[in-house]
């Protein structure tokens, strides 16, 4: 098997959720392309998309009502600097970040970064499978268990041989 980088995609809970999320996201590629654009920390605005984007007005404005609707966005408007226009901006809410992340190169990532996101996904992932655990009445012992197991495994794989 290849090397894998652990992406987490957090979804919403309910099935149909998870669908319109998935399918807001994928359907079609001027999707994909607006998340790369948004700034993973500031707001993203309307006029930059549709100015760098090689699509019609129209299917951007389609495509950022739908990730709006689905939670991948958020939106809102100001005034310009110069005060005589209000504009749009999107910004991605913490959906939109961790979709944002699962199509960024890791290797492009800054390692303050990384750091933070290996503990966020260990913390996202340890919380829900406790809670699949105590729902199952399944000891969730297990998690640690596998854990320090995997971590004993790989860490000893990867110490330099004296």
């Amino acid at each position: 098997m290849s090397e894998l980088w652990p992406y987490i995609l957090p979804l919403p809970i309910k099935k149909s959720r998870q669908y319109d999320v998935l399918f807001s996201l994928f359907k079609s590629r001027a999707s994909v392309d607006i998340i790369r654009l948004c700034s993973m920390e500031g707001v993203t605005y309307q006029k930059d998309l549709t100015r760098t984007l090689p699509y019609s007005n129209k299917t951007i404005l389609n495509r950022l009502k739908s990730l709006v609707l689905t939670d991948v966005l958020s939106e809102g408007m100001e005034k310009s600097k110069n005060k005589r226009a209000w504009v749009k901006w999107y910004k991605l809410t913490s959906l939109g970040k961790w979709v944002k992340l699962l199509m960024t190169p890791p290797q492009t990532l800054p390692r303050a970064k990384i750091k933070e996101l290996i503990g966020e996904t260990l913390e996202l992932y340890v919380e829900g499978a406790v809670r699949v655990c105590l729902e199952h009445k399944i000891n969730p012992e297990i998690i640690k268990t596998a854990f320090e197991n995997m971590y004993q495994k790989t860490t000893l794989k990867n110490l330099p041989t004296q």
